[in-house]
């Protein structure tokens, strides 16, 4: 009877992302001329496109290949496991507010390969740092062709790197599900200070966002389904998570 009552996660930061994300759209959408951009649209390289998205999904199965080598230390991890835990963790993060992924795919190998939660957070955060360094570079060869070719913006590959830089710096702050709004927001911002005017940038912001997304939903959710999660004992685990982590 003496136990404390469990509190209440805050909304804060929830509230604080969705109202994050209805600022940016709002900021972004002003102004913007559907026609035009449906005219840019139609002259969208396709094979571009596909190239990208497809250097995109193998950019992921690469992270998973370098995190089961960053776990060699505390068991034997299958690479299947780490893919899928990827997978599904990019997939949490499309659907739920504040970037809950990496918490999932951690729970997900340390519940899978019997290793600790610590241990899995602590070879995430040196994923992280690993990130810093070649992310923006690794990104730019993912998804650039996107940006440059197959959307036929003049724009050299260096201030392509940039606005990936600008978008994956933009997006590390609380955010709606899937980084909406605030993806759009400083990719618009970024090409911005390359002179794109700001009903193209608009145009390309949302067809690169989609580009870079749909395959995500597919994959990670059959990522969950192999992982034996369905969506409500994902929500569930995503919401107890924190307090699991942080007792």
């Amino acid at each position: 009877m003496f136990e404390p009552t469990p509190q209440e996660p805050t909304q804060v930061p929830k509230i604080l992302g969705y109202g994050l994300a209805i600022a940016c759209l709002i900021w972004v959408l002003h102004d913007f001329h559907i026609m035009k951009a449906l005219r840019d649209l139609s002259r969208v390289d396709y094979k571009w496109v596909l190239l990208g998205m497809g250097f995109d999904v193998l950019s992921y199965i690469v992270q998973a290949a370098r995190w089961k080598f960053l776990l060699a230390p505390f068991g034997k991890v299958r690479i299947t496991k780490t893919i899928r835990a990827v997978y599904a963790g990019l997939f949490a993060n499309l659907v739920f507010p504040l970037r809950p992924g990496e918490l999932l795919r951690s729970y997900l190998v340390s519940n899978s390969e019997g290793i600790s939660i610590g241990r899995v957070l602590g070879s995430v955060g040196v994923e992280r740092l690993i990130d810093l360094v070649i992310a923006v570079a690794s990104l730019a060869v993912a998804s650039l062709m996107v940006d440059l070719q197959g959307y036929k913006l003049p724009l050299p590959f260096f201030a392509a790197v940039v606005v990936l830089l600008v978008i994956n710096l933009g997006v590390s702050l609380p955010n709606a599900p899937a980084n909406i709004g605030a993806w759009q927001f400083f990719c618009v911002l970024g090409l911005g200070w390359f002179d794109i005017e700001k009903s193209s940038a608009t145009g390309f912001s949302i067809f690169a966002f989609l580009a870079l997304n749909i395959p995500f939903v597919f994959l990670g959710f059959a990522a969950l389904v192999r992982s034996g999660l369905s969506l409500k004992d994902m929500r569930e685990r995503v919401s107890h998570l924190p307090s699991e982590v942080h007792p």
